[in-house]
């Protein structure tokens, strides 16, 4: 255990138990379904050459385990491109093949360079396990259609590509919705889920 300044002690996992902790996380994320898309559909609405290297990759679909991957890359290496690659396997594996997906993905990536400046804020902030202050600058930056139920999808994917101890949660309708059935009234509200748009 490691004191702090407070004076409160935090328990350390031993290596070996993290190196058991990940391959678990691997072997879940691995078994779990592939979500498919229709790439063409996807290129139309958005040419930004990160999308183009995911399709090389992952030309139909992609599972969990694929953006983890991603995700680790931009953990080792930092770059806006990288971070933005993140980005957009996170809203291929959330939309699939919900019609409007692209078209709500290129209305986000209009003001590129503002969205690249937060994603990579708030990928900083997970680097330092700092989840409530990645959530914040998310939430603050009021991009259109990118709230909590989206961007928590991106938290989520970048904590763990960061391996972060306490990787943040997807909170979105369908989380919220099991939730409700367990905590009835006590579930938290929906913290500014109003959809920000320009139209």
């Amino acid at each position: 255990m490691q004191p702090d300044p407070s004076g409160d002690f935090h328990y350390r996992a031993p290596l070996k138990l993290k190196r058991l902790q990940e391959w678990l996380q691997n072997v879940t994320l691995s078994s779990q379904p592939a979500q498919s898309y229709d790439t063409e559909n996807w290129l139309s609405k958005i040419q930004a050459e990160e999308l183009r290297s995911i399709f090389e990759r992952h030309p139909s679909e992609i599972k969990r385990i694929d953006i983890v991957a991603l995700a680790r890359e931009a953990s080792e290496n930092p770059s806006e491109s990288n971070i933005r690659r993140v980005f957009l396997a996170t809203m291929l594996w959330g939309y699939t093949n919900v019609g409007y997906g692209p078209w709500r993905v290129a209305r986000m990536l209009e003001d590129i360079t503002k969205l690249d400046e937060i994603l990579i804020e708030a990928h900083k902030a997970i680097r330092s396990s700092d989840v409530r202050q990645a959530y914040t600058i998310l939430q603050d930056a009021q991009i259109t259609y990118f709230g909590p139920p989206i961007f928590t999808k991106f938290l989520y994917f970048a904590g763990l590509g960061c391996g972060v101890d306490h990787y943040p949660l997807i909170y979105d309708s369908r989380v919220r919705g099991s939730l409700q059935e367990l905590l009835g009234d006590k579930t938290p509200p929906p913290v500014s889920w109003k959809v920000i748009s320009n139209m």
